[in-house]
């Protein structure tokens, strides 16, 4: 009993760490633009190193509504009863909107670009009930309420995929 103890205590510690980090030294992200020399940009890309703090609480709370809560002190806006699973990379949190009693399974997150020596950070939106499983969002796009995307499809920047369709492929199509 005393080691899965001290294993969720480490685990803890070393979340609570990279909290502390991402407030103390990134703080909130907003949708903007940044020179490649500006220290914000070193700010960000120092979280994507220290993910491996914070991976082990994702695999252990992935596939459970207890997750939201990680994500939303992350910064990212998770509405009640979605379900995220499988997520085991860092991505740009604070430009998350995820509606309520949305299901996203394997999601590769692109919310940031960089162009012409630019770190362009834009939201991304997935609606209320939708599911998205094994693709990649851009941020920049929308994922309408109850809309469903199919694995292997990717959701580039200013698409906005309507309510209660279902979609698939690379561009991404409406298939219903």
């Amino acid at each position: 009993a005393a080691v899965p103890l001290i294993f969720l205590a480490t685990v803890a510690i070393w979340f609570v760490l990279f909290l502390c980090v991402k407030w103390l030294v990134v703080g909130r992200a907003t949708e903007s633009t940044y020179v490649t020399r500006d220290p914000f940009v070193q700010q960000n890309f120092l979280m994507w190193r220290l993910w491996s703090w914070a991976l082990p609480i994702f695999s252990l709370l992935g596939g459970t509504t207890a997750l939201n809560p990680v994500l939303r002190v992350l910064g990212a806006h998770v509405g009640e009863g979605t379900l995220v699973l499988n997520q085991r990379r860092y991505f740009d949190m604070d430009m998350l909107h995820i509606g309520t009693n949305a299901v996203v399974n394997s999601i590769k997150w692109q919310l940031h670009t960089f162009e012409d020596g630019v770190l362009k950070l834009c939201p991304a939106r997935i609606g209320d009930g939708a599911l998205v499983t094994h693709s990649t969002v851009v941020g920049g796009a929308s994922i309408g309420d109850g809309a469903t995307l199919l694995p292997g499809s990717c959701v580039m920047k200013g698409e906005e995929l309507a309510d209660w369709k279902i979609y698939s492929g690379s561009p991404v199509a409406p298939i219903s």
